[in-house]
């Protein structure tokens, strides 16, 4: 018999946050926050993208809750198949 799991995993920081109003454009791809962009020169804007990508294609989510000057939180759910024994 086969089954379903789902699990998150969180990831949260207390760095500087992200405004609201640009949360949905960090999965846009080659997208940078401006703000970000002055302190990380070395990133293309395709990480966030790619995660996402790859995290719906196998059936899971990711959201995002964040607040300027307090920090932001990732939450990523996945769902995985698992074999159960019939008792």
């Amino acid at each position: 018999m086969t089954a379903f799991i789902s699990f998150d995993i969180i990831i949260e920081d207390t760095g500087m946050g992200i405004p609201q109003d640009k949360i949905k454009s960090l999965f846009v791809n080659f997208n940078k926050i401006e703000k970000h962009r002055r302190q990380n020169t070395n990133g293309i804007g395709l990480g966030l993208s790619i995660c996402k990508d790859l995290i719906e294609s196998m059936g899971g989510s990711v959201n995002v809750e964040s607040k300027e000057g307090v920090g932001s939180k990732f939450i990523v759910t996945l769902k995985c198949r698992t074999k159960t024994e019939k008792r």
